[in-house]
């Protein structure tokens, strides 16, 4: 018993739960994930001392009438984590729709903006967007967006 423990264990954290990087689709009992693009930015920011980072998601439900918890879609930066925000939508009209808690599509993809209001301070942080429901990690590699 404890041999499969001791193998389980590594093949679990590293090839059935391991972190994911951006283009690899994220399988929940609800929802397929993917994050296409991200992207960080400084445009109509509210002060001084925050900048935006901006995920482009496809996302197809598997359960009919399903709408995301935002909340659980946390971005942790170097020193802080954040939730998405649905009052910056407007700021990116140009890079796609912002998601506003739509039933998910079971037959198609659609295509979604996340958008983060981060602290300065996390501008330069290796990103990592964390979903709760099952504790999944894809790693971000966002591209400067002026």
């Amino acid at each position: 018993v404890a041999i499969i423990l001791i193998i389980m264990f590594p093949f679990n954290k590293f090839v059935i739960n391991r972190n994911l990087n951006e283009k690899e689709t994220l399988n929940t009992s609800y929802f397929n994930l993917q994050v296409q693009d991200s992207y960080i930015s400084e445009r109509k920011r509210i002060s001084k001392n925050n900048s935006y980072v901006i995920l482009k998601i496809n996302i197809k439900g598997k359960t009919s009438k399903y709408s995301l918890k935002l909340d659980e879609f946390v971005l942790k930066g170097n020193n802080n984590e954040y939730i998405p925000s649905l009052k910056y939508y407007n700021y990116f009209t140009d890079l796609g729709v912002g998601y506003n808690k739509e039933s998910l599509d079971t037959n198609e993809y659609k295509e979604y903006l996340l958008i983060y209001n981060i602290k300065n301070e996390d501008k330069d942080s290796n990103f990592t967007l964390i979903y709760l429901g099952n504790n999944r990690k894809i790693k971000l590699n966002p591209e400067l967006l002026n």
